[in-house]
């Protein structure tokens, strides 16, 4: 595994301030399961107040519903309209309250009470209840809604269920450790009064019945954050308008524009001709711009370290899947050991002729590190002491060879007892 530094370019002037930012995104997880860096929002003086953020997204999201949402560029645009109960602090290692001010886990792990601020609401006005998480639970459970991967982290969950206005109480079959941030994280709190039609309308009807199934909403939705929804111009851009009645402190902008620029030049031009104000780009871009002297002192270059740099990571199977058919017609999923990842020697073997120190010094431009592990390095749950295993061709033969891989006939190529050739597919994201 590979970690990413973020690196930051700022453009500034009197008024406005542009930003260059290095970053790899991790890959998209259900909702808003995301983490914070702990930072406070800052007063901001009326002086510091208003103006357009410009930023810049590399795809188009396919929709806007944050529900049924699935890829990143969703995330990047509905992380300012929509909350969750509480959210992530990767600092400190612990959670923090959103539209909850405080929670009790029962003694036995399987109960979690959040208690939700009296004061927060929608952008309507209407104010955010219990019957809306119960609401949002249920849109994630429905089987006709189209949210498998934000169900998978409640699978466990028996129930959601409102005690009154502002309690809202989980109940879990078991315990784990994920209860709280999957009760209070995953998914974004919706209000009822306005969606509860669209998800009770059959699919098949709904064109009859004028009203558009929640799965078919791809925009415009209502939620408790800071900024709404304003314009959805396809394949230019998309922009958020500051929700003023948000019940948290204000940010500094009145609008935050996403142009949809998916060539990377065009997006590093757009930024130099102040199209933009803030960028994401590659390290041979950095690079390229670190050393560039046109920008003057008008562009600033900052480093900085957050929760939300991604990890590159090869995935080995260790179970393949086949597909029966049972003696009734019914259709069995059967899991199966993989033949060749499924032994734990192999796995390292593979690691140890992974030459991450090279690739990160040749690819990445040494902005970055090698992972250890899936956690953020700053973070607590980062252990410094655990080292990665070092590219040792060596040593990957040896493990190979003590699972039973060998060149038996001298031809070049790693066989089994069997005469099975080590060979395997890969797949590329």
């Amino acid at each position: 595994m590979t970690n990413r530094r973020h690196r930051v370019w700022t453009l500034g002037t009197a008024r406005r301030k542009a930003v260059l930012v290095f970053v790899f995104a991790a890959a998209a997880v259900a909702g808003l399961a995301r983490a914070s860096a702990g930072s406070e929002i800052p007063d901001f003086t009326p002086e510091q107040m208003g103006g357009t953020l410009r930023r810049c997204i590399s795809s188009e999201p396919q929709n806007l519903n944050p529900i049924t949402g699935k890829d990143l560029y969703e995330r990047y645009v509905n992380e300012y309209v929509f909350q969750g109960l509480i959210t992530y602090d990767a600092r400190t290692g612990e959670y923090e309250g959103v539209l909850a001010e405080r929670w009790e886990v029962s003694d036995d792990g399987k109960v979690i009470t959040f208690h939700l601020r009296p004061e927060a609401c929608f952008s309507d006005g209407h104010p955010v209840t219990a019957e809306d998480v119960v609401f949002s639970y249920n849109l994630v459970m429905n089987p006709k809604i189209d949210a498998r991967s934000a169900a998978s982290y409640l699978s466990d969950c028996e129930s959601c269920e409102a005690v009154d206005e502002h309690t809202v109480r989980f109940r879990w079959k078991k315990t784990y450790f994920m209860v709280v941030g999957s009760a209070g994280n995953i998914f974004a709190v919706l209000p009822k009064h306005l969606y509860e039609k669209n998800v009770e309308v059959d699919p098949e009807k709904a064109k009859e019945a004028g009203i558009t199934h929640f799965n078919d909403l791809v925009q415009g939705f209502i939620g408790s954050g800071p900024y709404l929804f304003e314009s959805w111009k396809t394949g230019t851009e998309i922009t958020l308008v500051r929700n003023e009645r948000f019940w948290g402190k204000p940010r500094a902008y009145d609008r935050i524009t996403f142009r949809i620029i998916t060539d990377e030049l065009a997006s590093v031009q757009a930024l130099r001709s102040g199209d933009l104000d803030y960028l994401a780009v590659t390290p041979e871009w950095w690079v390229k711009l670190k050393h560039d002297k046109r920008h003057g002192p008008a562009f600033k270059m900052v480093q900085y370290s957050s929760p939300a740099n991604g990890y590159m990571y090869i995935g080995w199977n260790n179970a393949q899947y086949e597909t029966v058919v049972k003696a009734n017609g019914e259709m069995e999923r059967i899991e199966r050991p993989h033949p060749i990842f499924s032994d734990w020697r192999v796995r390292r073997a593979m690691t140890h002729l992974v030459a991450r120190h090279t690739m990160l010094e040749h690819i990445y431009y040494n902005i970055g590190g090698v992972a250890t592990g899936p956690f953020w390095p700053e973070s607590p749950q980062s252990a410094p002491d655990v080292t990665a295993w070092p590219y040792d061709r060596r040593e990957a033969q040896r493990l190979l060879a003590e699972a039973g891989w060998e060149d038996r006939d001298t031809n070049g190529w790693l066989e089994n007892a069997k005469g099975e050739p080590f060979a395997f597919e890969w797949t590329l994201p």
